[in-house]
């Protein structure tokens, strides 16, 4: 596990931690892993796709949707420098719900 990229953001809970590692390949597929640590959750998951990109970016989108879900939105936005929302997509067809504004 290689970490590529880490972002930090802030909830009305507190500060919130989101990591995200290297796509790796996995049988026929590739598997990108994330880590959130915030105040109340803690999540450790990955993502699967067709290639390292694709990965990638169910990765990101499963962490917009894991965050969106979090008792930390639900408190109040989580931000991301100085936007009411932490930077990362909604899954398609989850787009609507949207972050707080």
């Amino acid at each position: 596990m290689s970490v590529i990229a880490r972002r930090v953001l802030a909830s009305a809970l507190g500060e919130m931690t989101v990591t995200l590692d290297a796509p790796v390949a996995d049988g026929l597929d590739w598997r990108c892993g994330f880590r959130i640590e915030g105040p109340r959750l803690n999540a450790q998951a990955h993502a699967m796709g067709v290639d390292g990109f694709q990965a990638l970016d169910l990765a990101m989108r499963r962490i917009g949707a894991t965050l969106r879900s979090s008792e930390e939105f639900r408190a109040g936005p989580i931000c991301w420098l100085d936007r009411d929302e932490p930077g990362f997509p909604l899954p398609q067809g989850c787009e609507e719900l949207g972050w707080r504004r």
